[in-house]
């Protein structure tokens, strides 16, 4: 749905974007905590500066699921 390579673009000098591969999700969520993780299509804003994954409030890092980007980028 989100082309990360056209992101990563479109974006290029003001944000680093990742892609991780569905495999990788897995893992990246049992590492950080379900409620920091992002899968399934999803896009996720991890703001800059250093936070922590055990303390740091994950809702100031907006989630934007696979049917948020349907429903407000691609409206039929």
């Amino acid at each position: 749905m989100v082309d990360g390579r056209e992101l990563a673009s479109d974006l290029a000098g003001s944000a680093h974007v990742m892609v991780i591969d569905w495999d990788v999700t897995y893992e990246f969520s049992r590492i950080v905590g379900d409620e920091w993780s992002c899968f399934g299509g999803a896009v996720r804003i991890y703001w800059p500066g250093l936070f922590d994954f055990e303390t740091d409030d994950p809702y100031v890092h907006p989630l934007y699921t696979a049917q948020t980007i349907r429903r407000n980028f691609y409206p039929s």
